[in-house]
């Protein structure tokens, strides 16, 4: 089964094969950004939190095999995502939207 997932801006076929080599470069481009942005200079909290959020769902998937990429691109994209995890460690969960939280 066939499900799509949007990772980084990225909208993926997770299905345990692995995806094509155009959109896993672009993946990977899409991840280095990510890490460039943060390393570099100071983020909104909110975008932080996106960028935490995106790099927990792909290694999650990656850890369940659900996402493959081609080999060349394996390593720098879970690097990536590694590395992102580590520079907004101290970044707070992501607020729900307005129309999400609970009203007491």
């Amino acid at each position: 089964m066939v499900s799509l997932q949007t990772l980084f801006g990225v909208t993926l076929p997770v299905s345990g094969r692995s995806i094509a080599p155009p959109l896993a470069r672009a993946l990977a481009t899409r991840i280095g950004d990510a890490v460039k942005a943060i390393n570099g200079t100071r983020v909104p909290v909110a975008l932080a939190a996106e960028l935490r959020r995106d790099a927990e769902r792909y290694l999650a998937v990656r850890r369940l095999r659900e996402l493959r990429l081609p080999h060349a691109l394996e390593r720098r994209c879970d690097d990536g995502a590694r590395t992102l995890m580590q520079l907004t460690a101290n970044t707070p969960p992501q607020l729900r939207a307005r129309s999400e939280r609970l009203v007491a």
